[in-house]
């Protein structure tokens, strides 16, 4: 067979719908009995080629330009909503029959290996379940993998390996769910490569607890809109955390819970779930299960901490004491502290300023010494104080709305200044990322002479990416246009964005990479010459000799040669 056809027969095989049949003469495809044995004993690997069993690098480059080629290339199975029937096991026979050669077979047996350790494992790597009383419903909505295991399929069975994670979604506390969970838990013990589970929605009675027990092999637990029964126990909860090994702990109760939890178990009751030794990442929006684990006499190494909607500013001491391993803090919708010494901002209501000052209220990272990436808000630059030893930072976050905050100066109005104290209190001498920042951080107070000292405050830093909003043109009055936006509407605001740019950054000379994140939509395409332009009228690449590239919107800018693609 040629090198189309080749293309042709094994693309239907990567991108085909095939039935069982075709699966299990793949997975038993004859091949020499060592490299079979190898491909049986790696670990399936879910993100790419590179760990696949191949005879020599030859056999790597087709397989790396076949999954290229299939990527741009395969024909599309679908039309609109409705999926396209299975291709006939026959069809492939027939492809087989025509296959002769060294060569050729040898691309099959490549083909079938690919199947066995990347196609297989990641199309069935995780299957959904449904709780409810009626249990043909559960299994009419659940995963057709799960159905088939749960009907005794032999060969469902055969793939039990291949699943790492299951989601099961709930509806209400009932009888019917706890034995319907049982039910499940028998199936999942077949499942020895489990390693995430999902709760959401689920009733936590002390049989669900009971039963969870038994799946010692999961190594992420995650709770989402659940809710704890009444008659749980500490104990209960405790007997079921000891039997478990979790890396990974995630919690968002129910909000009809936080509601009413009148004489009702609290999130602290959950803590047993990571008081050990080898949890090392924590997604949580309570603050009682922070504070409460933060005392504890066994505290787990956390690296990962995911916090959502709670008071940093009451929450930050038993950050420090408790968690002093963290690597990666995650702000998501953090409140403002309501303190005296927090209020002198402008944008508050309370506020007498104009313009940002200098926060009273002081978050000093130096008490998490082995922090190296922060998510946060814009805001927080006045809380958190350095001297920190960040990579990364994100201000991809935004602060909780309530009562308090809800007032706060847009982050689009924020410039850098001596008052943000997580730049200005110490250089950030590890600092490389800057990411998610808003168009404000483009700017720079009136008349501050910071910007002169950016170069001692950020020596290593290399990427900025910048969110920039762009706004309408005004129509002229009493017209009604419905003109689509095109990038001439939008020059006038790019040009100061950039000079701002320039005019602030330029002295920080080790910066390689620049993104301007356009936000507007509908999109617009940048206009390649004009930018080329401009970044020659503003000397861009002198006033940032180290820089590789610079992407606004659609349009990267590399720099060599003037080059815009």
């Amino acid at each position: 067979m040629g090198a189309l056809d080749s293309r042709l027969w094994m693309t239907l095989f990567l991108c085909g719908r095939f039935d069982r049949s075709f699966l299990v003469w793949t997975t038993r495809m004859r091949l020499p009995r060592a490299r079979h044995r190898m491909l049986l004993t790696s670990p399936p690997t879910l993100t790419g080629l590179d760990n696949m069993v191949l005879d020599d690098s030859a056999d790597a480059d087709i397989v790396r330009d076949l999954h290229k080629w299939t990527i741009s290339a395969a024909p599309n199975q679908s039309t609109g909503d409705k999926r396209l029937e299975n291709f006939p096991t026959e069809i492939y026979l027939e492809i087989l029959s025509n296959v002769s050669g060294k060569e050729a077979f040898n691309k099959l047996a490549l083909v079938c290996r690919l199947f066995c350790s990347v196609i297989t494992p990641k199309r069935f790597n995780k299957i959904i379940v449904y709780l409810h009383s009626d249990r043909s419903s559960m299994r009419n909505r659940s995963s057709k993998l799960y159905e088939a295991i749960h009907s005794h399929d032999p060969l469902a069975i055969a793939f039990c390996g291949h699943v790492r994670e299951c989601a099961v979604k709930g509806t209400y506390p009932s009888k019917e769910q706890d034995n319907s969970l049982r039910s499940l838990v028998e199936d999942l013990l077949r499942m020895h490569n489990l390693r995430l589970l999902t709760l959401d929605n689920v009733y936590l009675s002390r049989d669900t607890l009971c039963q969870l027990s038994r799946l010692s092999s999961i190594r992420t637990l995650i709770l989402s809109d659940c809710e704890v029964g009444r008659e749980l126990s500490l104990d209960d909860i405790k007997a079921a955390a000891a039997c478990l090994y979790l890396d990974s702990f995630s919690m968002s109760l129910s909000p009809l819970y936080e509601v009413s939890r009148f004489a009702r178990p609290t999130s602290s009751y959950l803590v047993p779930f990571v008081t050990n030794s080898h949890t090392t990442t924590l997604s949580i929006d309570s603050d009682e299960f922070v504070h409460h684990l933060a005392h504890q006499q066994v505290v787990p190494p956390l690296q990962k901490l995911k916090l959502y909607r709670v008071d940093v500013f009451k929450l930050f001491e038993a950050l420090c004491r408790g968690f002093t391993t963290l690597v990666d803090l995650d702000l998501c919708d953090p409140a403002w502290p309501d303190d005296p010494g927090a209020q002198n901002v402008a944008g508050l209501s309370r506020s007498k300023t104009d313009v940002r000052e200098r926060s009273e209220i002081v978050l000093p990272l130096s008490d998490l010494p082995h922090l190296r990436r922060l998510t946060c808000p814009p805001s927080f630059a006045y809380l958190f104080s350095g001297p920190h030893a960040l990579e990364e930072i994100s201000f991809s976050s935004t602060l909780m709305t309530n009562r308090e905050s809800r007032n706060l100066i847009f982050d689009g109005h924020l410039r850098l200044s001596e008052g943000m104290r997580l730049f200005s209190d110490s250089p950030s001498e590890n600092l490389r990322r800057l990411v998610g920042m808003s168009w404000g951080f483009l700017g720079r107070r009136p008349a501050s002479s910071w910007t002169e000292k950016l170069k001692n405050r950020f020596p290593q830093l290399r990427y900025l990416e910048f969110i920039v909003h762009l706004s309408y043109p005004p129509a002229p009055p009493g017209v009604l246009s419905d003109k689509k936006p095109e990038f001439e509407d939008f020059k006038d605001q790019l040009r100061k964005i950039l000079i701002s740019f320039v005019n602030t950054w330029a002295p920080v000379k080790s910066i390689q990479e620049i993104v301007f994140d356009i936000d507007i939509s509908p999109d617009i395409s940048t206009d390649k010459d004009w930018f080329r332009e401009y970044a020659l009228e503003l000397d861009i690449k002198n006033v940032f000799p180290n820089m590789h590239w610079i992407i606004v919107g659609d349009m990267k800018y590399s720099g060599v040669d003037d080059g815009c693609r």
